[in-house]
């Protein structure tokens, strides 16, 4: 198994570290990062609402997205990601895993 080697994108305070495999098997497409939010357990009428992390590779990127990386490595992200990452000085590592894109070290941060 060859460790590992991260291509590293600066997000305000934060990181996102890409893996080197996945930056080469998408090229000229972008690594779009949205917060989407879903209804957690509910006690006594309060549902606590959880954050996760969506991430997927899509050949356009929306308008109204910010922009990161160079000709290398595209990255998109909604406002809602990019502040949570800026403010909570996240390091969100993206790797290909065996069901899809995994994402490590995202803490919705408001």
């Amino acid at each position: 198994m060859s460790s590992m080697s991260w291509i590293e994108v600066r997000v305000g305070s934060g990181n996102i570290m890409v893996d080197e495999d996945l930056v080469s098997e998408v090229r000229n497409q972008y690594i779009v990062l949205r917060t989407r939010m879903e209804n957690g357990p509910c006690q006594d009428g309060m549902c606590q609402i959880i954050r996760q992390l969506d991430v997927s590779i899509e050949d356009q990127a929306s308008d109204g997205m910010l922009f990161f990386g160079d000709q290398d490595i595209r990255i998109a992200m909604d406002g809602q990601t990019y502040r949570s990452i800026n403010k909570g000085r996240e390091i969100v590592k993206i790797r290909r895993g065996r069901s899809g894109l995994q994402v490590s070290g995202f803490t919705y941060v408001t």
